[in-house]
């Protein structure tokens, strides 16, 4: 079945993609015409400039936001991220991209000649590229993939306090250790039906006596306990009653014993690791787009820079352009990161 994170991760892909496609095409056509962009139309070549260093950026940032947003939903409430539908999925991968196309694009190409290619943005319209297209996904990444480590237990401790506690008790409503009946404003198991024993009619005690095969199998018990804390879950669902004509062995306290019947959930033990291995990949992120930005806003932009002389500045610029492209290669450290296997 889809689920977010998968379509999500998908998108992220094409991202990729389109970029070797589209952008990186159009840069190296320019770069083998002598930087003529006139040789191509305008309006293809401004788009290609605002979707590689700004556009797939925003989705990126905003897409591993979705993960770790996805993530909180499944140890809060799995069943529903498990059973989304193809909808819901749909909706959670694409909205990186709505939100891109929508907001960076346009920012983008604002106060851009389409006829004459002439650029007409001022310093306030780059600044606000930057911060939405760059810093804004950037450092949102970072610190999304801090709450989902903060907020996301391990497997075993989100079992413990998920899994319902189930109790089966006689008509007393008396609990295992013999502590006070539960209520239902109490919480436990509030519709949780009582079970009644009738005497049997062919002993003359009077007294409930039940056989002594009944008592647990220390065996079975422990195997289920053992289950109980390596699983992610374990449901026990309606108790099972072995009977015998022995009539020894009565119970304690008015409980009713129960064999339980253990349903292992998926498999978990690499969940724990998936947090750190986000967070890993959002620090990375943010160290491979950032440079670029920085060195836009605080050297193209600020008369009072140290000059670098042309070379020097053609070095550095080409080194912070490339360092924004090559943070497609986080792309397979996700599929990596977020498989089930």
């Amino acid at each position: 079945m889809y689920k977010p994170k998968t379509l999500t991760i998908l998108s992220l892909a094409i991202g990729d993609v389109l970029l070797a496609l589209f952008p990186m095409v159009v840069y190296t056509r320019i770069l083998f015409n002598e930087y003529e962009p006139r040789t191509m139309p305008c309006s293809l070549y401004s788009t290609s400039n605002v979707y590689m260093p700004y556009l797939i950026t925003f989705v990126y940032g905003f897409g591993l936001m979705v993960l770790g947003l996805e993530m909180i939903l499944h140890h809060r409430i799995s069943s529903l991220v498990k059973n989304s539908k193809i909808v819901c999925s749909i909706v959670c991968s694409s909205i990186p991209w709505v939100l891109g196309l929508i907001i960076v694009l346009p920012l983008g190409l604002k106060n851009i000649n389409m006829d004459t290619c002439e650029d007409h943005r001022n310093i306030d319209q780059w600044r606000a590229l930057l911060a939405i297209g760059i810093f804004l996904p950037a450092c949102g990444a970072v610190l999304t993939s801090i709450i989902v480590k903060c907020k996301v237990k391990s497997p075993h401790r989100q079992a413990v306090n998920n899994c319902p506690q189930v109790m089966v008790t006689s008509s007393t409503q008396q609990t295992a250790h013999g502590s006070a009946p539960l209520t239902k404003q109490q919480g436990l198991l509030p519709t949780a039906p009582a079970y009644h024993f009738e005497q049997p009619s062919t002993f003359a005690s009077p007294t409930y006596a039940f056989p002594s095969q009944l008592q647990y199998d220390q065996e079975k018990s422990q195997q289920f306990y053992d289950m109980l804390a390596t699983s992610p879950c374990a449901l026990i669902t309606q108790p099972h009653y072995m009977h015998s004509g022995n009539p020894s062995g009565n119970f304690l306290n008015g409980t009713t014993p129960m064999q339980p019947t253990v349903l292992v959930g998926e498999n978990s033990s690499d969940s724990s690791q998936k947090p750190a291995r986000l967070l890993v990949i959002s620090i990375v992120f943010l160290l491979l787009v950032t440079p670029f930005a920085i060195f836009i806003l605080g050297y193209l932009f600020d008369t009072d820079a140290i000059p670098l002389g042309l070379v020097g500045t053609v070095t550095v610029a080409s080194i912070v352009f490339w360092l924004n492209i090559i943070r497609s290669v986080i792309t397979p450290l996700i599929m990596y990161g977020y498989s089930d296997n």
